[in-house]
């Protein structure tokens, strides 16, 4: 009786203290992008307020890989950044964005690939999120992030491999 009361207590607390939700809808999921090194692609993110009331937005952007399970779902390296990766080479307006409740708002990203970009796959993630990507004050929050992920190719020669990690008859 005393768990029951204890889990009640918490989850009470829980859902008065939450804020409200950040309905937000991002398109396109992914980019495609294909480029020489050297080339500055545009594009635009679309942002869609699906709540009656305004909402301000963060941007920021990480690499990504693909973890080592058999799934490769995507692992986000926030912290890890470097002159010769993609999360380096997106500008995107770092200031608060604020959306009217219905609004869909463009917001316009360029990748400047710098002329020694090394050929070949390169992969990161914008993010939007309610709190900036940097935590001032040392408050301690939630925070909510939605992304769309960037997948560049950039031109040139790419050598493959592959290896057989096991084979069964």
């Amino acid at each position: 009786m005393k768990k029951i009361f204890f889990c009640a207590a918490i989850l009470g607390g829980w859902i008065f203290f939450t804020q409200n939700a950040m309905a937000l809808t991002i398109s396109p999921p992914i980019f495609e992008i294909g480029a020489n090194p050297g080339d500055n692609p545009m594009q635009n993110i679309k942002l869609l307020n699906e709540t009656n009331s305004l909402v301000t937005v963060y941007s920021s952007t990480a690499n990504f890989t693909a973890d080592d399970s058999e799934e490769g779902a995507p692992k986000f390296l926030e912290n890890q950044y470097n002159e010769n990766t993609l999360a380096n080479w997106i500008e995107i307006d770092k200031n608060p964005i604020e959306i009217l409740p219905g609004e869909q708002k463009l917001i316009p990203f360029t990748i400047h690939v710098p002329a020694n970009a090394d050929p070949g796959g390169h992969y990161a993630v914008v993010f939007f999120g309610n709190q900036p990507s940097m935590a001032q004050g040392g408050s301690i929050g939630l925070s909510g992030k939605l992304g769309t992920l960037i997948l560049l190719t950039v031109a040139g020669d790419i050598v493959e491999q592959g290896r057989i990690v096991s084979f069964d008859l």
